[in-house]
């Protein structure tokens, strides 16, 4: 048995169970050496916490994991695995994502010769989520891209100060506690490909079209008691600078994008910005 780290929400963790592995989501912590340029620090930290990992699996569902991956295989000798993931849904992602996952089983029957219990991947248990919503506060919602613990911390208490505690964690990789319990007429006949079918459908913020991810957004926002959203921004990360703009179209209450700076931080200048649209919210 091997732990296995992982971030995106897109790695099947059913699967690396299956497989008699222990899939792990770590809790990154920023480090100096992260502020290489042109380096997202929230990479870079994940990678220093996958190097303590038995093995990694990275996606190319981010620019800045996929150039991680590269580094991870060139200064450290433990496994790591990048799984392509497809940015449609459409008869050929399926394929596609099917034998990604194929792919990927081999690779971690392959680390201990152990064997895959198929009957888990389509056992509705192994697929369990919790909500993300559970208070009946008056908050916010965070979305955007991943926050260091630290940050996270600090965040809510910040907002909580104000009367407007966190309601809504949407940011990532948190994205996969949203899926959708999987069918129970899933093909028992092919579990990986029910596997793979399953997870393309879970909108995610790099699909095309985006709309269903929007709408899945609003829908999940909506659901709780949320008076503001707060968008969260790395410098490298192109797809939330985009969706600033659908946001605002489709969300009737207040928004607000705060960056991170090069250390992957809350920047002074960010949280300035933030109380000031605290005061906007509160109640």
């Amino acid at each position: 048995m091997a732990t296995i780290c992982y971030s995106c929400p897109f790695v099947p963790i059913e699967l690396i169970a299956a497989c008699g592995h222990t899939p792990q989501c770590p809790a990154p912590v920023a480090a100096p050496w992260v502020q290489a340029e042109g380096l997202c620090a929230w990479a870079g930290a994940f990678l220093a916490a996958a190097e303590q990992a038995d093995a990694t699996v990275y996606t190319t569902a981010c620019d800045q994991m996929r150039r991680i991956y590269d580094v991870h295989t060139a200064r450290s000798s433990a496994p790591a695995f990048l799984l392509n993931i497809p940015k449609t849904d459409s008869p050929t992602a399926r394929t596609m994502l099917c034998d990604e996952f194929e792919r990927l089983e081999h690779f971690l029957v392959e680390l201990d010769g152990g064997r895959t219990d198929h009957a888990l991947l389509t056992d509705p248990m192994s697929h369990s989520v919790s909500r993300t919503i559970e208070s009946q506060d008056k908050g916010l919602a965070v979305i955007g891209g991943p926050l260091f613990e630290c940050d996270f911390i600090d965040l809510n208490q910040l907002t909580a100060a104000r009367g407007l505690p966190i309601v809504f964690n949407g940011a990532e990789p948190a994205w996969r506690r949203l899926r959708e319990p999987m069918e129970p007429t899933a093909d028992n006949n092919n579990p990986i490909a029910a596997l793979a079918e399953h997870y393309l459908t879970t909108p995610a913020i790099w699909q095309r079209p985006s709309g269903p991810f929007f709408d899945r957004l609003g829908k999940e926002i909506t659901r709780g008691h949320v008076l503001g959203v707060v968008i969260v921004r790395h410098p490298f990360c192109d797809y939330w600078k985009a969706a600033m703009y659908d946001l605002r179209d489709r969300l009737t209450m207040p928004l607000v994008a705060v960056e991170t700076d090069q250390n992957g931080r809350l920047s002074t200048a960010a949280r300035s910005r933030l109380e000031a649209f605290l005061e906007h919210c509160a109640p």
